[in-house]
């Protein structure tokens, strides 16, 4: 025989299905910005490294001598112009940085809404019960949009475009 609990325990599995999809998007969304982060990182460590050693060994290959020494001391300044332009242009740092800082408030909402979750599953009235699930759901999908826009808008903030020369 199946009581009112079990019953009660089923909409409200039933339910939380229903809105699964919803948070399923932004932890979707966060798995992009975490999976995403990695690269503009190693970019940014791996350029930050070459500019530091060959800047510091433009003085020793000054002072050595050996054949073509002219032309590796113009491929090792070269290279550090290149490197500090890509990442000048590319700005790797602000990018890691931003889609790190997304992943993780977009953790931190989805923690929020998994503890709203439990709360809510203290209610025995079907009807709070899913007042509370969807307000929560609300909620996430209200910051989670202005964490990804904000996020979106920094990107597009960083872009230096060619000034008009008037």
């Amino acid at each position: 025989m199946e009581t009112s609990s079990d019953r009660t325990d089923e909409e409200f599995g039933d339910f939380l299905e229903k809105v699964r999809p919803f948070v399923e998007k932004i932890e979707r969304s966060r798995a992009w910005y975490a999976a995403h982060a990695t690269r503009p990182r190693i970019h940014f460590r791996t350029i930050g490294v070459l500019v530091i050693l060959l800047s510091l060994s433009i003085p020793l290959i000054a002072v050595l001598k050996f054949p073509g020494k002219e032309i590796v001391l113009s491929v090792a300044a070269v290279s550090i112009a290149v490197a500090t332009s890509l990442n000048s242009f590319f700005k790797w740092e602000q990018t890691w940085q931003a889609f790190r800082k997304t992943e993780f408030a977009l953790d931190y909402l989805l923690t929020q809404w998994d503890l709203q979750r439990v709360e809510a599953m203290q209610e025995t009235d079907p009807l709070k019960f899913k007042q509370k699930i969807l307000e929560a759901t609300q909620q996430l999908l209200s910051e989670a949009n202005k964490i990804t826009s904000s996020e979106t808008q920094e990107f597009f903030d960083r872009i230096e475009w060619p000034k008009e020369k008037k």
